[in-house]
């Protein structure tokens, strides 16, 4: 009892003193409330737990991984460090499945109260959780498409001092109005599906049943950002979903097409199906042209998927076929497989990231030594997809 009470002592104790000597300093003519990607790879962010909040998240976890799954889900106060600049946040374990906390590479969710790589909410993770390269390729892409993406970089990370729990994590932001502001888009609701349902009624679908279908129509829809739009917004976002899995509307008139066709052409390019299940879709509400956009997330791709599945409707989920009853899908679906297939379209791509990408192999590496990103893979799925249009004609 001593030991731990001294423990808990000693801890306080050093968050108290950081804490105060961290809001002395005068930093560098920016906001000592904010932390910026420069000086987040320059040097490192350093997270600071008090003792009693890290043995809390520590046996949170033990009790994760005998579970199976992750079950509470309690946030704990903490200290983000950068250079001259910090920042307080809220910080939890994430992940429902416990691949999310093998070994010391453990990944967490985090509220913050400055901006912190222009993110509030985001989270942070060993960099084999969504494997490796391919989660970066996979938002550059998106963005390249001119699609809605997330924030995905390397970052040197320290947690509390303790060497076996450091090193370079991926950055991932979460689906605030910031990642709008951020990509120059007009801000509007961001919508999910619950989860709540699965977990409840994963048992309860009969045989025969499309379970995921079941479990869509009894998900209730929810608002992942609250601010920078119209309530009215949200509440025509959420009915039109709700419309739509219930069958009552046509996919056109709920979706654009043309951005979720590029969506499902950039995830076949990337050989993942992850991305397109369900519970990991999130949907943008563009005010401007009142139809739900794609939001990319958790491809977690290992390149086991190749081929041009997408233009065929049976290769996926019920969710997405009535997309294929709609010609400007189709034609779009064909036009972007096209554009995707050309030798031309990913030299470009690469070329204009070639320093960017050296910077990423180079931060994986310090996690994994030997790992290398070959491009020649992805010219492979390139043919592949050049043979799947050939078959079609």
């Amino acid at each position: 009892m001593i030991n731990i009470a001294f423990r808990i002592f000693i801890g306080l104790i050093l968050f108290v003193c950081i804490h105060f000597a961290c809001s002395t300093i005068q930093p560098n003519s920016k906001n000592s409330n904010s932390i910026d990607l420069e000086d987040a790879k320059k040097n490192g962010i350093h997270i600071i737990i008090p003792d009693t909040g890290f043995q809390k998240i520590v046996e949170l976890r033990k009790r994760a991984v005998k579970a199976g799954f992750l079950g509470d889900k309690i946030y704990s106060d903490a200290m983000l460090v950068s250079g001259t600049d910090t920042v307080h946040a809220r910080l939890r374990l994430k992940g429902d499945h416990t691949d999310h906390l093998e070994g010391n590479r453990w990944s967490y969710r985090l509220k913050t109260n400055g901006l912190v790589l222009n993110e509030t909410k985001f989270s942070i993770q060993g960099v084999h959780t969504r494997a490796y390269f391919s989660e970066w390729l996979f938002h550059e892409l998106l963005g390249y498409e001119g699609l809605v993406r997330l924030q995905y970089e390397y970052i040197p990370v320290t947690i509390n001092n303790i060497d076996s729990f450091s090193g370079v994590y991926a950055f991932e932001s979460h689906f605030r109005s910031e990642i709008l502001v951020n990509q120059n888009k007009k801000v509007g609701p961001i919508l999910k599906f619950s989860e709540d349902e699965f977990w409840n009624n994963s048992n309860k679908a009969g045989k025969g049943q499309d379970r995921d279908s079941l479990i869509r129509t009894i998900s209730e829809i929810q608002l992942t950002n609250k601010k920078g739009f119209k309530s009215k917004e949200g509440i025509k976002a959420k009915k039109m979903l709700h419309s739509y899995v219930h069958q009552k509307v046509k996919a056109e008139d709920v979706f654009d097409m043309k951005k979720w066709a590029k969506f499902l052409t950039v995830n076949a390019f990337m050989s993942g199906k992850h991305a397109l299940r369900w519970h990991n879709l999130r949907f943008y509400f563009n005010p401007e042209t009142q139809l739900l956009e794609p939001v990319g997330f958790d491809l977690c791709s290992w390149f086991l998927k190749k081929g041009t599945w997408h233009l065929h409707k049976d290769s996926l989920e019920s969710f997405y076929q009535p997309f294929y009853e709609c010609n400007e899908f189709k034609r779009e679906l064909i036009y972007s497989t096209q554009r995707m297939s050309e030798t031309a379209y990913l030299d470009r791509f690469i070329n204009e990231r070639e320093n960017k990408i050296d910077e990423c192999v180079d931060a994986i590496r310090e996690e994994k030594s030997n790992f290398k990103f070959r491009s020649t893979g992805l010219y492979s799925i390139q043919k592949l997809f050049r043979k799947g249009l050939e078959d079609m004609d």
